[in-house]
């Protein structure tokens, strides 16, 4: 099973559709995405009063993305330890 990141296309098709009244089902459908991403998504980036921005989820992913990969060299392996039988 192959997985992909929503997009951010997709983040903006899923604010036009919550904001106008579609379902979560409906949604998902839509992008040909299993309804418990959809439902991850926006339980993760709705504002207080419920509605979900395309805009901000799109700029954590890419912040997430970013600060993920560290540049060679900085990354140090933990020291073995000896192993009892």
């Amino acid at each position: 099973m192959s997985y992909t990141h929503l997009t951010a296309e997709e983040r903006e098709t899923i604010a036009q559709m919550q904001a106008l009244g579609h379902s979560q089902a409906d949604i998902a459908s839509e992008l040909n995405r299993d309804p418990s991403t959809l439902s991850r998504e926006l339980r993760r980036n709705v504002d207080a009063t419920g509605k979900y921005s395309a805009i901000k989820p799109d700029r954590k992913a890419k912040r997430r993305r970013q600060t993920s990969k560290l540049p060679c060299g900085t990354c140090t392996l933990p020291t073995s330890r000896s192993s009892s039988p």
